[in-house]
């Protein structure tokens, strides 16, 4: 399965060595150049609970055209991407072209903090407004948006991780799964929501269930959880 990205890194090395490891995973690599390349720096305590101080940098000027979204089954949007800037309005503006192209979407909701800053009821009208096929959302944000034991609004899927607790899945009719979460070694969790989020929409667009989609992301979640750091390398 190809996957693109699309974003921007600044005009300078770092942002040449992230490409590079981008395109060496296989990724079909559109990004813009120009400005700093953002730095997030990972704080991770000896449970393997991290948290982030973050320098955007670049990324919060992405603009792009609307052949991104040429060939592509399926978009993905973090709640990042809506903030603020630039970013936000080309991000607006790419989920536009994939409503009027018919193209599934698919949003997770970034951060408590984040939805903190844009509002409950604010985020609310947003994934209303797009429509999904899927949110991703742990706990702690589903609970602060109203969501916890409901589905987000005009959405197929809604997955809620819960950590160790079994993860749920509700459909637009509110029936409610449980899917249990096997034993996982944790070192690091960064990047293991990423990993869940990359696997269950995989697994959608193979044409499996959402059930097999959240066991898959489980899985996937868990090699991510054993090792130190987010690199594409564990996943080539």
């Amino acid at each position: 399965m190809q996957v693109r990205f699309g974003g921007q890194v600044g005009d300078d090395d770092r942002g040449e060595r992230l490409i590079a490891e981008l395109v060496a995973a296989g990724i079909d690599v559109r990004v813009a150049r120009g400005g700093v390349t953002g730095t997030v720096v990972a704080l991770v305590d000896n449970s393997g609970e991290r948290s982030f101080l973050t320098q955007r940098g670049a990324a919060t000027q992405f603009m792009a055209t609307d052949d991104l979204l040429d060939a592509v089954d399926w978009l993905h949007v973090p709640g990042y991407s809506f903030e603020a800037g630039q970013l936000a309005e080309t991000s607006h503006r790419i989920v536009g072209t994939a409503i009027q192209r018919s193209v599934p979407r698919s949003v997770s909701t970034g951060s408590l903090s984040l939805l903190r800053d844009y509002g409950r009821t604010e985020f609310l009208e947003l994934i209303e407004a797009i429509g999904p096929e899927a949110v991703v959302a742990n706990e702690a944000e589903a609970t602060f948006l109203g969501v916890g034991d409901q589905s987000f609004p005009n959405t197929k899927w809604s997955v809620i991780t819960r950590g160790q607790m079994p993860t749920l899945l509700l459909d637009p009719d509110g029936e409610r799964r449980e899917i249990s979460v096997p034993p996982a070694s944790v070192v690091d969790t960064t990047g293991a929501g990423d990993a869940f989020t990359g696997a269950f929409i995989a697994h959608l667009l193979n044409g499996g269930s959402a059930v097999d989609g959240v066991v898959a992301g489980h899985e996937h979640a868990a090699r991510s959880l054993a090792v130190y750091g987010a690199s594409a390398e564990e996943w080539t």
